[in-house]
Formats: C-alpha cells, structure tokens, sequence
C-alpha cells in the first residue's frame, strides 16, 4: 500500500517541482498515515535542505472516545526551490486580537496601545557595548543578570530612554523594558501551529463544500476549509501569483 501510494505521489510531486518557479513554494497536506514517507520522499525530491516547516493543523476541536488517543491534527508539509529567497518574499500575518490584546494603554499615551518588552539577551554573541548599569528614575540601580546581556548598545538605550520608549513598571525601579506600539507591528512570521479557531475544522470544511456543491451525497471526502487555504495564500503568494492544486 505504501509503495503503491508513494510510486503515485513522486510521479505528482516531480512534475509539480517542474511547474515551479524560482521563488516557488509547495504545502502538501498530509495525515499520520503517510507523513513519514512523504517528507523522505521530498527530500529526495526537492532537496532536504528546501525543507521549510511541518505545519500542524488542528482539523478537529470537539473531543472524540473512540480511538486510543484523539486524533484532532493533520500536518502541511512546505519546501521551496529556493528557501532564502521565500523567507525574503513570505509574507507576515496580520494579527488577530489574541495576539494583540496584550498591547494596554494604561498611561493614556497619545500614541495608542503599547507593550512592555524585556530588554536582555543571551550573552552568547554580545558586544563590550552591552555590558552597562542602567540606574531607574526611582535611583535603583541593574545590571544584565548571569548569563544575559542588555539587547541594545548604551548609545541606543540612552537614545530611546530620551523619546520616551523605556518603561521601568509602576514603580518606576524595575529592570528595564522597551515600549513597542501596536502601531508598529507590520504583522507576525507564521507559527507551525495552526489551530482550528484561526484556520477553520473539518466540519466548517464539509459544510462548506455541501454548499457549494448543493448536495451532501457523494461530495469530496476529505475538503479543506476556506480559512486554512487562505492562510497558506496570505503566507506564500503576491498578487499576480499562478497557484495550482493539483487534486
């Protein structure tokens, strides 16, 4: 059955390789049944080094006892000809109000929403120029703790503190944080997480299909929700784009 089923898939994929262009990527859903046979089959197909990520798709979100352990995911598989140049084309995902309700305006800044960001790092690449003491506006006084470094050289700390961008909590004696506004925020890179509530279920699929079809008998087994499609076009393509399924 596995030979069969990959001797089928490779015909598919090199031809799909083929119909790609430079900048091109490809997402291939898959179950549990097949996945590891795939991803070693793209490898030998569009090279291991094109590899991009395994997303997983929540497919599933209420629970079911019929199996041993829930099967509520499926994955998406993505590689590019060219990995360097799709992480410089991909696009950023815009952010959903989970993502965002973290950013407060506890302090009425008239430039909106904004929220504290820790200013460390891992020392591990760190320059002389992040080693510094930073003395609070209440006179306590912090140095990076073990191991951490200060993500910002003094000259650009100092350069922020005087605009107004670092908060050092309601006391005013915490370690330092940079402001960042929800206005800056051009979008998020993807996760290989992809729950059910931003990219649609299997069930919303099914109705979906029911209506376009007209009909429920007979109709496509295994769709696809709209939302999950565009996800994966918000991500990978630009206006104008040629996009093919080949199924």
């Amino acid at each position: 059955r596995h030979s069969k089923w990959l001797s089928f898939m490779k015909k598919r994929l090199m031809l799909a390789k083929r119909l790609l262009k430079k900048s091109g990527v490809i997402f291939i859903s898959i179950d549990d049944n097949e996945v590891a046979q795939l991803k070693l089959l793209c490898g030998e197909i569009f090279g291991e080094d094109n590899f991009i990520a395994c997303n997983v798709w929540q497919k599933r979100y209420s629970r079911e006892n019929r199996e041993a352990i829930g099967d509520v995911h499926e994955f998406i598989l993505v590689y590019a000809l060219d990995p360097i140049l799709f992480k410089k084309n991909r696009n950023l995902l815009s952010p959903n109000e989970k993502q965002i309700e973290v950013y407060k305006n506890p302090n009425n800044d008239p430039k909106g929403r904004w929220r504290p960001i820790p200013m460390t790092a891992q020392e591990g690449h760190a320059t002389a120029e992040q080693f510094y003491e930073i003395k609070t506006p209440s006179g306590k006084k912090h140095k990076p703790p073990k191991g951490r470094c200060w993500s910002l050289s003094e000259a650009t700390y100092k350069k922020l503190l005087s605009e107004g961008r670092i908060y050092f909590g309601k006391n005013k004696d915490s370690q330092p944080n940079v402001i960042r506004y929800l206005s800056e925020v051009e979008g998020f890179a993807p996760w290989t997480w992809w729950p059910h509530d931003d990219v649609g279920h299997t069930d919303e699929a099914k109705k979906e299909i029911h209506t376009i079809l007209g009909y429920k008998q007979n109709a496509f087994e295994t769709p696809k929700p709209m939302r999950l499609l565009k996800r994966i076009l918000q991500i990978a393509t630009k206006s104008g784009d040629l996009i093919l399924d080949s199924f």
